[in-house]
């Protein structure tokens, strides 16, 4: 929108593109997402810096509808629209597009615009009817969601205006505190449904290298702040956070922000070559840790901050887009999860496990220790034999390794590589034991519906609502 409240769709060039792209490469599910309303209607007529006042909300919605019908006749397949982000903090100084939505108005906003996609008319009303409302995007669980949740959530489902949970992660917070989110959400919900799916959206930023000394990281939103690190230790670290919002949270999807960043310490073809005397260091600053220098784990892709001058169009990999990898290749959209009790996993280590679609079943250990682990498995089902097996290590980005094979009774024991990722896949029929196929990347879905049962060893799992049973068949030797 300009700043006259006409409309230029042209604008926005590279957005465009690669939202086009997504829909050509059949990316399964396309969020559109609102970081502030438009200047010309917000109070300071900033696009950043202003609070939502209730006397805007009309002219917002009708607005957040034009666009996305516009889009949706233009043949973009919009599954979620998120109408807010952070909106805790207005984002001033403008730093970035944002504003506040005081929690009083929350549920206003949402209520609204599901009533004004619900009326909608167009040629393409149907699209805009069947468009699931995000929200809230709260960037801090422990200080913000628990706190603030109690004011907004009710009032919103209540007028069932809200298809799913939307989340930030930038107070990195505990175990424990993640599983009171979830209970939060239970208590708050209606007796007799389930609480909105959860979609952890966004996350990254953290300071993390020294985490590896410890088997769980760090945890608190102080880590929060400048460092790069392309090594394995924030990506050990990203992975147990994966783990987290899978497991404990039971999430459908985790999302890492962004996908591609220039916040490097320096030009990498620029770079000068470490000292002889070190040669742990990589070739260039791409892959050197860095804390000094105005640079970020912000990315799983980094380019040239000067391509334009050094004509450096490289893409710089560091060890989070490996392990990233692992779970975007390897739980596809539509999978099922498992749950795997951490108790019967060696101390330091994680595991996230999911049927696909296929019929492939995937095991992806973390181990953040710095020895090796060993851990005995049964196979879940019978005939289903190991069809690959691949690991990220500080040294190997994507190794594809032969692991044991499942033996006559069903079982296998496998090694965990030392501050490593492990992937085990297994399928019905004949098994190479090596490699990984798949393609693509891709949301990260978890079943919702669960149900509680007791299980063999006495503990308890999430079954899935099909009669899918735990695994609970991974043990230490």
């Amino acid at each position: 929108m300009n700043t006259d409240g006409s409309y230029d769709w042209t604008r926005d060039k590279g957005g465009i593109y690669f939202l086009k792209a997504a829909v050509d490469a059949g990316v399964s599910s396309i969020t559109f997402f609102i970081n502030s309303i438009p200047s010309n209607l917000a109070t300071n007529k900033k696009p950043c810096g202003s609070d939502l006042s209730v006397d805007s909300i009309p002219l917002f919605t009708d607005y957040i509808v034009r666009v996305l019908s516009h889009w949706s006749a233009a043949g973009i397949p919009i599954a979620y629209i998120s109408p807010m982000n952070e909106p805790d903090s207005s984002f001033n100084p403008c730093t970035q597009e944002g504003m506040s939505v005081p929690t009083s108005l929350r549920p206003v906003l949402l209520t609204a615009l599901r009533s004004a996609l619900t009326a909608a008319t167009t040629a393409n009303a149907t699209a805009l009817k069947n468009t699931k409302i995000l929200g809230d995007e709260t960037s801090q669980i422990a200080s913000q969601a628990l706190l603030e949740y109690t004011t907004w959530l009710p009032p919103t489902l209540q007028s069932k205006s809200l298809d799913a949970i939307a989340i930030h992660n930038y107070d990195f917070p505990d175990d424990t505190t993640l599983l009171n989110y979830r209970a939060l959400l239970t208590n708050l919900s209606s007796p007799s449904s389930q609480p909105p799916p959860i979609k952890m959206t966004e996350t990254s930023t953290f300071r993390a290298a020294l985490g590896i000394h410890q088997p769980w990281g760090w945890t608190g939103p102080n880590i929060f702040g400048r460092e790069y690190d392309p090594g394995i230790a924030t990506a050990l670290d990203m992975a147990r956070q994966i783990w987290q919002s899978l497991t404990l949270l039971n999430a459908e999807s985790w999302e890492w922000w962004t996908a591609v960043s220039n916040m490097m310490p320096c030009s990498p073809s620029q770079s000068p070559p470490p000292p002889p005397a070190d040669p742990a260091a990589a070739k260039n600053c791409a892959y050197r840790y860095d804390n000094i220098s105005d640079a970020y784990n912000d990315g799983l892709v980094y380019i040239d901050p000067r391509y334009n001058e050094t004509k450096d169009y490289g893409f710089y990999l560091p060890k989070r887009y490996h392990v990233f990898r692992h779970f975007s290749r390897f739980i596809r959209p539509g999978a099922v999860r498992y749950d795997i009790p951490n108790e019967v996993l060696p101390y330091g280590t994680v595991a996230v496990a999911a049927e696909n679609t296929d019929g492939v079943f995937t095991v992806i250990f973390v181990n953040r220790n710095g020895t090796e682990q060993n851990v005995k498995m049964e196979v879940p089902r019978a005939g289903l034999k190991v069809v690959g097996a691949v690991l990220t290590t500080q040294e190997e980005n994507w190794g594809e390794v032969s692991v044991e094979a499942v033996g006559a009774d069903g079982s296998l024991g496998i090694v965990l590589p030392a501050h490593g990722v492990l992937s085990v896949r297994f399928a019905a029929g004949a098994g190479g034991g090596k490699g990984g196929a798949g393609a693509g990347a891709g949301a990260v879905p978890a079943n919702r519906k669960k149900k509680r049962k007791d299980i063999v060893s006495g503990l308890h799992g999430d079954t899935e609502s099909k009669g899918k049973r735990p695994w609970h068949w991974i043990s230490r030797p």
